[in-house]
């Protein structure tokens, strides 16, 4: 069963003592096709950061306790200070991955994953033009990741796979079916987790072929299995001393 976590942070930026909330042993039940999980009880992405209420900071837990050098302080204040408060889960992410835009420009995979938290987030509060603009400012660090093959092997497959179908959810239909044709060549065919993957591209395909664009889910006879679509927490996880860096 979720369950609810106070917690106390202090803000890197303007050192601003505030209480937050962390969501923990959440229960994944399904998945949609761009990797967006759904869970037995509440969503836990609008725990996964947090916002500072007096300079807007806004980033993962872990970045609430690094140190931050006074020129990056003042950088980013400086930044934070054009926007008004966010309100809402997507808002909030859409913060985030503007200060990556800038500030994790040296790894394209932490904006890119920013904007697509944020393109989930959109799509839970009904937001279909704000959750086709993050997925599109997501698929331009998708493909820059991939452009730099700053990817490990098994990453690149699904991060071909994701860019894909990206592109067919924004209306890219050629473009999403050149990238599905990709994924067989990148596959190890012995892995399970790879034919699962291969089986998938060519679900997707089908419906980029349809020139559709709408949300689908990963088959519940997969999900039963334990087969989810991958993501790239190691590298996440191995830049999460960074302070801009979302958890999920």
């Amino acid at each position: 069963m979720t369950q609810r976590e106070a917690i106390s942070l202090n803000c890197p930026l303007c050192l601003t003592s505030f209480e937050s909330e962390v969501l923990s042993h959440v229960l994944a039940t399904g998945q949609d096709t761009d990797g967006r999980l759904h869970f037995h009880d509440d969503d836990p992405l609008p725990s996964f950061i947090h916002t500072c209420p007096t300079c807007l900071f806004t980033a993962s837990r872990n970045a609430f306790h690094v140190h931050l050098g006074s020129e990056e302080i003042f950088r980013v204040r400086g930044f934070l200070e054009k926007f008004e408060a966010p309100q809402t889960p997507s808002e909030r992410y859409m913060l985030m991955a503007r200060v990556m835009d800038h500030y994790r420009r040296d790894d394209p995979i932490f904006p890119a994953n920013a904007w697509l938290t944020a393109s989930w987030c959109a799509r839970q509060e009904g937001l279909r033009d704000r959750e086709q603009e993050c997925q599109r400012r997501a698929l331009r660090w998708f493909d820059e990741d991939l452009r730099l093959a700053l990817a490990h092997f098994e990453e690149r497959t699904y991060l071909t796979f994701l860019v894909g179908e990206l592109n067919r959810r924004v209306g890219e239909f050629a473009r999403a079916k050149e990238y599905f044709n990709a994924v067989p060549t990148l596959v190890n065919p012995s892995s399970p987790e790879d034919r699962f993957l291969v089986t998938m591209a060519v679900l997707q395909k089908h419906y980029a072929g349809q020139q559709t664009h709408v949300n689908t889910r990963v088959p519940q006879e997969f999900i039963n299995r334990g087969l989810y679509l991958r993501h790239f927490r190691t590298r996440l996880e191995q830049g999460a001393t960074r302070p801009e860096v979302s958890a999920v």
